[in-house]
């Protein structure tokens, strides 16, 4: 049983893969880079690094690939916009490759446990705060994993999936047939991810999940519940509507000035008096 402690970030590296095309998604603008896509005010990319600010995380590993130029520019802008965060740039050329290439080409930027996030996720930063609670750090890394999913059944159907048993994910695919969680996209990750993906690559597999079979082989992926608390993966205008209905839904409950008012409510105050 995880002990949930609140725990900060700090000194923590975030590493957001944000390298892939996101061909679905684009139909909503083929011009814009999936990462830049707008949310309620601000892109993708920008709003996952402000979820990671409110646990205390300032420095950041962005992959870029797909139309990194455009994404690359981006970053510049935020780093202007959030000078107390540090910001870094990683190409990944072999991205086209699969997302599994992406995780490896930050290997010489990290030296401890770090965050693994997907540009397109939303989420509460509460589960992040969860991940950086987990007491064993050592050489195991730790996935969100998401039991009782609000997802509908073709969202669920499209998403990466695990089986646990005894306690322990012992599979995970976006085709198992059998499974009792989904995967959030959101990790706590040790450096032994590296070898575990050159290990999935030198096997012809480039997806970030190969190299989470291969932890799972040898005993090294943990995870913890998210809970019910909030995520979505957004891969479609479909997912984008469905998310935006789901923050602006939360508006009106009542809550502290946190994840929700600094990144929602006061950008809508501004459309309703602009």
């Amino acid at each position: 049983m995880v002990n949930y402690m609140v725990k900060s970030g700090e000194g923590v590296k975030a590493v957001v893969l944000a390298a892939g095309v996101g061909s679905r998604l684009k139909g909503q603008d083929p011009q814009v880079a999936k990462p830049l896509i707008n949310l309620l005010g601000l892109s993708l990319l920008e709003r996952t690094i402000l979820s990671c600010r409110e646990v205390g995380i300032r420095d950041f590993l962005v992959i870029v690939g797909a139309q990194k130029e455009q994404v690359i520019s981006h970053l510049k802008r935020l780093r202007q916009r959030h000078s107390d965060l540090s910001i870094q740039t990683v190409e990944n050329p072999n991205w086209t490759f699969g997302n599994g290439t992406s995780a490896l080409a930050v290997e010489p930027y990290i030296h401890g446990s770090f965050l693994l996030l997907m540009c397109d996720h939303v989420f509460d930063p509460a589960i992040l705060k969860r991940l950086l609670s987990v007491e064993d750090k050592r050489d195991v890394c730790w996935l969100a994993v998401d039991i009782e999913t609000k997802l509908s059944p073709s969202k669920v159907g499209d998403a990466t999936k695990v089986y646990i048993e005894d306690g322990r994910i012992v599979a995970i695919g976006k085709d198992l047939s059998t499974f009792n969680g989904v995967d959030t996209g959101l990790f706590l990750c040790h450096p032994t991810l590296f070898d575990a993906l050159k290990s999935a690559q030198a096997e012809g597999d480039y997806s970030l999940s190969g190299g989470i079979r291969k932890l799972i082989e040898k005993g090294k992926l943990a995870w913890v519940s998210v809970d019910r608390l909030f995520w979505y993966d957004v891969d479609t205008p479909e997912d984008l509507k469905e998310v935006q209905r789901a923050l602006v839904a939360n508006v009106s409950k009542p809550q502290e000035d946190g994840w929700i008012s600094r990144h929602l409510n006061r950008y809508l105050s501004r459309l309703l008096s602009s």
